[in-house]
């Protein structure tokens, strides 16, 4: 499980992913840190992530994309789950 300095407990991260219940299929956008698109990844199908840092250790279906969580380069309905932690 991944650990972050922002988010200290990994408990806190799965229960968050296991209340959203997501489905293989889905499309996850992480706005945040990178903490979220790393513990979504191995449940759904693939992973946008906003954040860079993520470059040494980022899973196969976690693509990384140089935007602005507030200027994001996809169209409304490109995903079915939006995460943002604390950044």
């Amino acid at each position: 499980m991944t650990v972050s300095r922002v988010i200290p407990d990994p408990k806190r991260v799965r229960r968050l992913v296991a209340f959203v219940s997501p489905r293989r299929s889905d499309r996850v956008l992480d706005a945040g840190s990178g903490v979220l698109a790393l513990a979504f990844a191995p449940r759904v199908e693939s992973v946008v992530a906003l954040e860079w840092d993520l470059r040494p250790r980022r899973p196969a279906n976690v693509a990384l994309e140089p935007a602005e969580a507030h200027d994001v380069p996809f169209p409304d309905d490109a995903f079915d789950i939006a995460a943002c932690g604390p950044t």
